[in-house]
């Protein structure tokens, strides 16, 4: 539920919801701090809210980039990992937005893995998404 307060002459909205962070928004238009609160808490019950801010990077794909780029490139051995993590990147799970990766899909991953390189493989590229 939504709670509406006035001040400095401008409408802050409040949105607090069981297992989400308290969300806070302010408006020059109470009209306008409405329409925000109600997609908002429409977008929370259909599981599909993402916190402004919070993650710019909205795939597992865009995810592994950075990683890549910021983390891989540092460490012996880069260039095997760089590779692993490129052909990650090509598996449909890296396209799965990250507020709606579960364990299913790495699951799904896994098997799908599993079927095409060896176990050892499959355990070193679970340890990086990890």
């Amino acid at each position: 539920m939504a709670a509406y307060r006035k001040r400095n002459n401008k409408w802050n909205v409040q949105i607090r919801k069981s297992e989400y962070p308290t969300i806070s928004k302010t408006f020059d238009h109470k009209r306008d701090a409405q329409n925000w609160a109600v997609e908002t808490e429409r977008q929370i019950q259909l599981g599909e809210y993402m916190p402004e801010g919070a993650c710019k990077l909205e795939t597992l794909w865009g995810l592994l980039e950075k990683y890549k780029i910021e983390v891989s490139i540092r460490k012996r051995g880069a260039d095997v990992e760089v590779s692993r993590i490129s052909k990650m990147q090509r598996h449909p799970v890296a396209f799965v937005p990250l507020h709606k990766l579960s364990s299913i899909h790495v699951t799904e991953y896994r098997d799908s893995r599993l079927k095409v390189v060896s176990g050892t493989t499959v355990k070193k590229e679970l340890q990086i998404i990890s």
